[in-house]
């Protein structure tokens, strides 16, 4: 019963990782692997924390994945706490992808040096892999930014650690795109002040041929006076 309500649950949320831990820290049911249940995860930080009451939120690293995981206690009718839900999202492709997009800047995800996701496309994201065997790894790690070049693209790169062990993520942002954007800005800058310029001549011409005429006609009639 417990796997098949925990199932219902993990439906209507959409996760990943779904496991039921019991009071004392056992499991009782994983959702995503309905075989694995019983061992003990009482060790775990987060785990002991949500059993004392509090929510909690974190990574986690799991077969060759990193997951984004809340802790929630679960809470009996008697205001007793009976267990824990931990529930897991995948950082995929997808959530990369969306960073990107808020933020454009590309970044990949790394887990025991082989990335997981990637806002990159493939042939990129093959060179970065490369890159990171490499001894460039090592420049990376050792400065906050650095450029390198990908499929002739230079990109201004920094790699920062996440708090699992071996889990990284790489940010990049493409050097070439941004000297296209202010290429771009600057031809605009420049055609609007041109366009500015055209119109101020041509007004001021306008206007200095009706004040012209009538100055004219002052200066004919005061010589016939």
């Amino acid at each position: 019963p417990i796997f098949d309500v925990a199932q219902i649950f993990r439906d209507q949320i959409k996760s990943n990782l779904f496991t039921v831990i019991d009071d004392s820290g056992v499991v009782l049911a994983r959702v995503h692997e309905p075989d694995q249940y019983g061992d003990d995860l009482s060790g775990d930080v987060q785990i002991t924390s949500a059993l004392n009451g509090e929510n909690g939120s974190g990574l986690l690293s799991y077969q060759g994945a990193i997951y984004q995981v809340v802790y929630v206690p679960l809470v009996s009718a008697g205001q007793t706490i009976s267990g824990v839900l931990r529930i897991g999202f995948h950082i995929d492709d997808e959530f990369a992808g969306t960073l990107k997009r808020l933020t454009r800047t590309d970044i990949t995800f790394v887990l025991d040096d082989e990335i997981v996701s990637s806002s990159l496309e493939n042939e990129k994201r093959s060179e970065i892999s490369a890159t990171l065997r490499s001894n460039h790894s090592n420049d990376i790690e050792n400065q906050s930014i650095i450029d390198i070049e990908i499929l002739e693209e230079r990109f201004r790169c920094t790699l920062i650690d996440l708090p699992i062990s071996g889990a990284k993520y790489l940010i990049q942002r493409s050097i070439d795109n941004e000297d296209r954007f202010f290429r771009r800005v600057r031809f605009f800058l420049l055609i609007v002040g041109l366009s500015s310029f055209a119109f101020a001549l041509l007004v001021s011409i306008i206007l200095a041929r009706g004040i012209a005429g009538p100055i004219r006609q002052l200066a004919d009639l005061s010589s016939k006076v």
